[in-house]
Formats: C-alpha cells, sequence, structure tokens
C-alpha cells in the first residue's frame, strides 16, 4: 500500500491528531500565561510591600522620584526572596530558563514605578500578556506601559506598575 493510499485511509485519523495536538498546544500556553500573570501579580504585591517596610521613598532608595538611581537600596528580586516576600519559583520564566526581570522605572516616569520584564516570550503568548494585563499597568498620557517587543518570531515582554 503507497504512503498516499495509507494516509487517505486514515485521513480522519490524522485530522482528528492534528486538531488534538493544536488543541494541547493553545491550553498549554494559556496555562503558561496564566502563570505568568500570576507570577507578575506577585512579584507587584511584594514589591510594593517591600517598599512600605524599606520605610523609603521609592524603588531607588534615593530622595528624588527622578534622575539617575545609584543608591544602594534599591529594589531587588533577590531581597524579595531574602525577605521571603516571594519564592524564588515566582521569578521563573513560564516561556523560557530566563528568569523574571524587575527594574526601577525609568527616570522619565518616576522611580515610585517598577518594571517587569519576560525574555523569549512566543508572540502569541505575549499579546495575549499584554490584553490581559493593560488594566493593571501604570498609564502616562493615556498610554499603558506595557509592551510587546517581536524580535524574529520571539517577543519581550515589559510592563511598568
Amino acid at each position: 500500500m503507497s504512503t498516499l493510499a495509507l494516509y487517505e485511509e486514515n485521513e480522519a485519523l490524522w485530522s482528528l491528531l492534528f486538531v488534538a495536538a493544536n488543541f494541547y498546544m493553545n491550553v498549554r500556553e494559556n496555562q503558561k500565561v496564566s502563570d505568568a500573570i500570576s507570577r507578575v501579580d506577585t512579584v507587584v504585591n511584594a514589591s510594593y510591600h517591600w517598599l512600605d517596610g524599606a520605610n523609603q521613598r521609592n524603588f531607588c532608595g534615593g530622595t528624588s522620584d527622578s534622575g539617575a538611581c545609584t543608591d544602594t537600596n534599591r529594589i531587588a528580586l533577590q531581597q524579595l526572596i531574602d525577605l521571603k516576600l516571594i519564592k524564588t519559583e515566582s521569578t521563573q520564566n513560564p516561556f523560557s530558563t530566563k528568569s523574571l526581570q524587575i527594574s526601577i522605572a525609568p527616570a522619565q516616569i518616576n522611580h515610585s514605578y517598577i518594571t517587569l520584564t519576560y525574555q523569549d516570550v512566543p508572540v502569541k503568548a505575549c499579546a495575549k500578556l499584554e490584553q490581559k494585563l493593560k488594566d493593571k499597568v501604570k498609564v502616562i498620557n493615556n498610554v499603558p506601559q506595557i509592551s510587546c517587543q517581536d524580535v524574529a518570531g520571539v517577543a519581550t515582554w515589559s510592563g511598568t506598575f
């Protein structure tokens, strides 16, 4: 029996397998997006808890909300872990081996906010993250501070909270 005849004979089975595989990949991606959102929420909440406990003006630790951020009292994921505000798992990227990154929001925004970044996110998943988190991020001049930057089919997601 030729390969074509075998395929035609089992076309319904192949179609079913294809649909099942696509369904599984979509469910798995949605699960990773949900995990990423949960981790972002955890880190954001812990960061603001850290700021309250640090008894300082902003995440930079300085006296100004703008300008260079060189203070040694700036926020870091390791501090949140050491203080048991988050677990190490909260910093893991569900999409790749690269960890979630935290940084002080750029000076043009304000050091009273943090920016979180996931690298190596599938473009479709990045768009879902952007859509689901757009109402939680800082808005400046009516523009939510959230983005997906696509580079050759892999994206970097970031949001300022």
